[in-house]
């Protein structure tokens, strides 16, 4: 046995050895000798038997102030003294609130969002207009309602406040809705690696009224690298803070650039730095101009990663001196196959009758187009084939009938 100490006191190993059996006398104590409350404890224990040392041991801790402390003393000296609870999920249950969204299947309460994109293709200005319609209080770009209008945090770590501040005026968002974390001066840039900057933004954050919290961005709010320990403990702890307050929480963050092998679309390994970052994210938005050289304004907004609800359809909009527009998303540019245009070919060259297979080869051998890509062609029009006079004819289908068996 040890000594009394802070961390297992003898009082706690001595009842700790009463509630699984072990007599009073064998363990060569006295209880006068325990100091309180252990010495009353052993009273207690000492005239019980089997459960009964249980059930003793629980009316009594249920009746003191620190019963709680005590019992995980007690708990720690012996790991069979089994009344102390063990936390279940029925436990979690009663504190941690069913999730909740801001805007439904985008935004979720209480936890962390991440928005994602290459430089340039307007992060900050997706982000300042989501929170100009949650002041506001008028719909989502979905045409969700948003209800009564709320108060935002905008947690500025990149010095574009005059960037920022210009689109806000010129938008006619109201500027006395949109709050910032205290600090020395108003151009400052937060760190929320240090205790300053995190008491700032924790405040602010827990006024009345506050729904959404914006990181802008990510990789200018702490001072290691983005593989380093030091941003995971900001994420564990900005995810903490939402979770707190209840509010949705959006972090912009950048991507990589894109490699040799990367496809078109943006997907979580393009996500800069560690994985940590989007392991962290329960939803995951990404932006980008699917586009660029037909619709160079137009702009996807989609869900690359939604741990919370099914993907929700992607969304389009244009940044315009007004605001953002919002509609249909931009498609990526269509690609002409071989297949595509043997297709175009066989509609062409049938549009006025049945042709002879060798003519449409022939026509497809001087289109460069092979005779196994026009059989497949073929098959996918559903075009009919016809033995006429030893030769075999190609037509196209009857409008309504349906792809014929042709030899």
């Amino acid at each position: 046995m040890t000594a009394v100490g802070a961390i297992r006191p003898l009082g706690a190993e001595v009842l700790a050895r009463l509630i699984v059996g072990e007599p009073l006398a064998k363990l060569g104590v006295n209880p006068e000798d325990l100091g309180e409350p252990w010495a009353t404890g052993a009273k207690v224990l000492q005239p019980t038997n089997g459960d009964g040392r249980r059930l003793a041991a629980k009316a009594w801790l249920d009746g003191l102030p620190d019963g709680d402390k005590l019992r995980q003393l007690i708990f720690a000296c012996d790991p069979l003294a089994p009344f102390y609870p063990v936390p279940t999920w029925a436990h979690l249950d009663q504190h941690l609130p069913t999730i909740g969204w801001e805007w439904s299947s985008w935004l979720p309460k209480g936890l962390l969002t991440l928005l994602v994109g290459s430089p340039g293709e307007g992060k900050s200005a997706l982000a300042l207009a989501l929170a100009g319609r949650l002041i506001r209080g008028t719909t989502w770009p979905d045409g969700a309602a948003i209800g009564e209008p709320a108060f935002v945090v905008w947690c500025e770590t990149e010095s574009a406040q005059a960037v920022n501040l210009n689109r806000a005026r010129s938008w006619g968002l109201p500027l006395s809705r949109i709050l910032m974390p205290r600090s020395n001066h108003l151009l400052d840039t937060i760190q929320l690696d240090t205790a300053a900057g995190w008491e700032a933004l924790e405040s602010v954050c827990r006024r009345p009224g506050v729904r959404l919290l914006v990181v802008d961005s990510l990789s200018g709010a702490h001072q290691g690298d983005e593989n380093s320990a030091e941003l995971r403990n900001l994420l564990r702890a900005l995810a903490g803070l939402a979770q707190s307050t209840d509010l949705a929480l959006l972090v912009i963050h950048h991507l990589r650039k894109k490699g040799l092998f990367d496809s078109g679309k943006i997907d979580l390994d393009r996500v800069r730095g560690s994985s940590v970052i989007v392991q962290w994210a329960r939803v995951v938005l990404a932006i980008d101009r699917p586009n660029s050289e037909h619709e160079p304004d137009k702009v996807r907004l989609s869900q690359i990663k939604n741990n919370l609800a099914p993907f929700a359809q992607p969304l389009g909009f244009e940044i315009s001196e007004e605001g953002l527009a919002f509609g249909d998303p931009p498609q990526e540019p269509h690609t002409e196959t071989q297949l595509d245009r043997a297709s175009d070919l066989l509609l062409s060259v049938l549009a006025h009758g049945p042709v002879s297979a060798n003519d449409v080869y022939a026509e497809g051998e001087g289109a460069a187009i092979s005779k196994v890509t026009l059989k497949r062609a073929k098959k996918k029009l559903g075009i009919v084939a016809l033995r006429q006079d030893n030769r075999w004819l190609w037509s196209l289908p009857a409008r309504d009938e349906s792809p014929p068996y042709s030899t």
